[in-house]
Order: C-alpha cells, then structure tokens, then sequence
C-alpha cells in the first residue's frame, strides 16, 4: 500500500481523534501499530501516522531544522499522551496546534542533549547567537523547526525502522515521504540551517539538491545519528 501523501485534513482529524479516544490499555505498541492508524506498507515494512506533522505555514524567523530519519516508538507513544491530555483540557485545540504541542515535548527525546552538544561543538550556538544549542527545545524554541525525513513512525517487523533500506528514494513507500512532505517542509523554513540525523535523511536531502533545487550550503551533510544503536556514530563524528 503506497501512502497518499500529504494525507487530507480531514483525514488527519479523524485519526487524531482516534488517538483521543483510545482505551488506555491500547495505548502500547500494538495498539499504535494496528490497521487503523496505518497509512503505507510493503512487506515488513509499516508506516503508521502519529500527530507529529510540522506546521504548513512559510516560517521565515526559523533558524535551524533538525530532521530525523522517523519517530521511534519511543517518540510515538509521548506524543499520543501529549495530544490526548491537550484534547482533553481543550476539546475546541486545532490540529495543528496539537501537532505543535506533540513536537515540542517528543521531538528526539533522550537524543537531545548528544544532538545539541554535536552543535555546540560545530559553534552553531555562536552562529545563532545562543549560549547552548540546548535552548533551543527551551526558551529559544522559536528559532528551531523539527521534522523527520519519514515523517510518521515506520517500522520494519514492527521494530522501529532504522535505515535498513540504502536509500529512502528506492523504496516506494518511503519515496513518497521525501518528495511530498520533505520537500515542502525544507521549502518552508528558507533561512534554516538544515542539520540531518544519519546517512539515510543525508541522502534524502542530497536527492533534495539534485533534484528538488534545495541549496546545499543550507545542509550540514553527514551530520551522525546519535543513537546509542548507532557504534559508528563518535567515530563518524570525531
């Protein structure tokens, strides 16, 4: 099944509310990966939505896009409990401020002080003028966007997708993620610094530059992974 990307709003509402009303006792890895959260498959391989969507608005104040390659589940389960309890204080919250509210508090989770201490050590503090990249998931939230080359959780045998595939462009249900919703989301933050987590989100926005006209003196290639999965990362990096 390949995904129809971007999924309609209305589409993306019903889901959410599905997520507000789960049971409790569902809300685990099996419920999250059941048919009626999923939005693409082929073979192993399951994508599943979560309420992890960027805004859509053109965000010139930005200054730094962190992009990971997928939400862990990890990632997944925080912002489902993140958006139930804003649901459920606030019935009337849009969806995209749920999103927003999802990303703010799960976006990369423990990997945050390793990604920041990477930037830091690049001097990307200075360049924004900012004591400690860390400020960036805190005071200084505005000038930070967060997204994911896959933008909603994949998993392969149901364990979280970590790159197996060579390249996200060969996979027909992974492509997709790249050109329709990657695209856009680099498009709307112009003046970003584009930081990709891993080889596999590299190469997603390599194909970017060659063919979807971004400007690779915007992109910190090769930037490692730095998941605790990952051995090669300190190496990679130092």
């Amino acid at each position: 099944m390949i995904p129809d990307l971007p999924l309609p709003q209305r589409r993306r509402e019903i889901l959410l509310n599905k997520a507000v009303r789960l049971p409790r006792c569902d809300l685990n890895a099996t419920g999250i990966q059941s048919a009626a959260f999923r939005i693409g498959s082929k073979g192993s391989l399951a994508v599943y939505w979560a309420p992890t969507d960027p805004p859509v608005q053109r965000n010139d104040a930005v200054q730094i896009m962190i992009v990971g390659l997928t939400p862990g589940m990890s990632q997944t389960l925080e912002a489902y409990e993140t958006v139930r309890a804003a649901r459920r204080a606030n019935p009337g919250l849009s969806y995209a401020d749920a999103c927003r509210r999802a990303n703010r508090q799960a976006a990369f989770g423990k990997l945050r002080p390793l990604i920041c201490a990477r930037l830091d050590t690049l001097h990307v503090n200075d360049a924004l003028g900012l004591e400690s990249c860390q400020s960036l998931f805190k005071e200084k939230s505005d000038l930070l966007a967060v997204t994911s080359a896959i933008r909603y959780p994949a998993f392969i045998n149901r364990d979280n997708y970590r790159g197996q595939h060579d390249s996200l462009i060969r996979h027909p249900v992974l492509r997709p993620f790249v050109e329709k919703l990657l695209a856009p989301d680099v498009r709307r933050v112009p003046n970003a610094l584009i930081v990709p987590l891993g080889s596999a989100v590299s190469g997603a926005l390599e194909y970017l530059i060659d063919n979807y006209g971004l400007d690779p003196n915007r992109v910190l290639l090769d930037f490692p992974h730095p998941s605790g999965r990952n051995p090669d990362s300190d190496a990679q990096w130092w």
